[in-house]
C-alpha cells in the first residue's frame, strides 16, 4: 500500500458489513448481501451517487409485466410493492413512500378510482421523487386524484350564497409545505419572544409558539383553488369537464385544467401576499406555488419528515439545518432539488456515525409496511404471485397482519 493510499484509508477508515448494512437499511426496503457488499467496496458516496444517477421506470405503462386486478387492492399497492421488492432503484422507491406519506392521497376514499387507474398517481411521485420540489408541489395540487380527495376539483368562486370550498388551502399549507407553526430553519419552533420587535405578534420573553397563518390566509389562498376540474384523460383521451363531483374514475386521472368561468379573479390576499384582481387562473396558482415554495418554514418543515423516513425519529436540529440548507441550496444556486436532499440524509454525519446510532436518543420506528417488505426482501424472497407483490394475499385492509397497506392510509393525517 502506498503512502498516500495508507493516509487516505487512516482518515477514512474501511466500511465494515455491519456499518454497510445499517447504511443500506436506511437506503432500501431491506438489505440484500449484494448490495452491502457493494457499498463496502464502492463507499458510501459512490453508492448513493449511482443510485440518484438511475432514470425512473416506467409505474404507469406496465401492460402485462405486472398485471392487476381492476378494482381491487392490487393494483397501486401491489404495482408499488412490486417495484419496491424487485427494482435495482432502492434510495428512488423509499422516496416514493416517503413523499406518499408527506403528500397523503389514500385510495380509501376515492371509491371508482381505485384500480389501474391509480398508477396515474404512482408515476407522479417516481418522476417527482428525484426532481424539484416545486415542480413535484404543483402537480400535486393540480392531480385530478388530489383535486378529488381534498375537494378543489369543481371548486367554484364564491357567489352570493356560497364561498370556496377551503379544504385543499388549508391541507397544502398544514400538511404539504409550511405546517401549523413558525419555524427556525433548525426546525425548532418560534416563539412570540424570537420575532422582531416590529412585529405586532412579538411579545416581551414570549414562550408561546407563532402559527404559520390564520383563517383569513385559508380564505385568501381558497380563491386561488377555484376554477380547477378535469380535463381529458391520458389513459383512454375521455373528455372531462366542469363538474363538483367524482364522476368516472377516468374523469381525474389527469391534471386538472383551469375553466375561467369559475374562477374567482378578485383580489386574493395570504400569507403577506396580494395576488391583484383579475389575475387568471394559471397565473393565480404559480404565484401561490411560488410563495408556498419559498416560504422559510417549507425547507425545515418537509426535510424533517423526510429525515424521520428515512433514518431517525429523533433528527437533532442540526441535521434538520444542514438537510434544509441543501433545499435552500443545492451547492449550484438551485433550490428544492429532491436529489440533493436524499443525498445529504444519508451521507450526514449523524446519520452514518457509529457513535450516534449507540446514543439512546437515535434511531427510527419502522413502520409496519417498512418493517414487513425490509425483512422479506433481506431474506431473498420472491413474490409467490405471477403479478407480482399482492398486500391483499395477506388479508384485508384492516388485517391485524401487518396493519398498514401503502397508500391506504385513513385520512389525509396519514397513518
Amino acid at each position: 500500500m502506498s503512502a498516500i493510499a495508507a493516509a487516505v484509508r487512516r482518515k477514512y477508515p474501511a466500511i465494515t458489513s455491519n456499518e454497510a448494512a445499517r447504511f443500506v437499511h436506511h437506503c432500501a426496503w431491506g438489505a440484500k448481501q449484494s448490495e452491502i457488499d457493494s457499498v463496502v467496496s464502492t463507499g458510501y458516496t459512490a453508492w448513493v451517487d449511482a443510485q440518484l444517477a438511475m432514470p425512473a421506470p416506467d409505474m404507469q405503462n406496465i401492460g402485462a409485466t405486472y398485471p392487476v386486478v381492476a378494482g381491487t387492492h392490487e393494483s397501486l399497492e401491489g404495482i408499488f410493492g412490486n417495484f419496491a421488492f424487485s427494482s435495482a432503484a432502492q434510495i428512488r422507491m423509499k422516496a416514493i413512500d416517503a413523499l406518499s406519506q408527506f403528500f397523503v392521497l389514500s385510495d380509501r376514499a376515492l371509491g371508482a378510482t381505485d384500480g389501474p387507474h391509480m398508477r396515474i398517481w404512482l408515476q407522479l411521485l417516481n418522476v417527482g421523487s428525484f426532481g424539484n420540489f416545486r415542480t413535484l408541489l404543483e402537480d400535486v395540487s393540480k392531480s385530478g386524484h388530489m383535486g378529488y380527495y381534498l375537494s378543489s376539483k369543481g371548486n367554484a368562486k364564491a357567489t352570493a350564497t356560497t364561498q370556496p370550498d377551503e379544504n385543499y388551502a388549508r391541507e397544502v399549507m398544514q400538511l404539504f409545505t409550511i405546517g401549523l407553526w413558525e419555524l427556525f430553519p433548525n426546525g425548532e419552533r418560534k416563539k412570540t419572544g424570537d420575532l422582531p420587535v416590529n412585529d405586532p405578534r412579538y411579545v416581551l420573553n414570549g414562550t408561546t409558539d407563532v402559527p404559520t397563518y390564520d383563517l383569513s390566509d385559508v380564505r385568501g389562498l381558497a380563491r386561488v383553488f377555484t376554477g380547477w376540474a378535469s380535463g381529458p384523460s391520458p389513459l383512454n383521451g375521455l373528455g372531462g369537464g366542469w363538474s363538483q363531483g367524482a364522476g368516472a374514475a377516468e374523469e381525474i386521472n389527469g391534471p386538472m385544467i383551469q375553466y375561467p368561468a369559475f374562477h374567482e379573479t378578485g383580489t386574493k390576499e395570504f400569507l403577506g401576499v396580494t395576488i391583484p384582481v383579475d389575475t387568471l387562473g394559471q397565473a393565480s396558482l404559480t404565484i401561490a406555488m411560488d410563495t408556498l415554495f419559498n416560504h422559510q418554514n417549507t425547507p425545515p418543515f418537509f426535510c424533517k419528515q423526510m429525515i424521520q423516513r428515512f433514518t431517525t425519529s429523533n433528527p437533532t436540529p442540526e441535521y434538520v439545518a444542514r438537510v434544509a440548507a441543501a433545499f435552500i441550496n443545492n451547492g449550484s444556486g438551485v433550490r428544492g432539488d429532491l436529489r440533493a436532499v436524499w443525498r445529504v440524509i444519508l451521507l450526514d454525519q449523524e446519520a452514518r456515525s457509529i457513535y450516534t446510532a449507540q446514543l439512546s436518543t437515535w434511531g427510527r420506528v419502522r413502520q409496519p409496511h417498512t418493517a414487513f417488505l425490509g425483512r422479506y426482501r433481506a431474506m431473498g424472497a420472491v413474490p409467490r404471485s405471477a403479478s407480482g407483490f399482492v398486500w391483499t394475499r395477506l388479508g384485508p385492509r384492516t388485517s391485524a397482519t401487518i396493519g398498514q397497506v401503502p397508500f391506504t392510509p385513513p385520512s389525509v393525517f396519514n397513518f
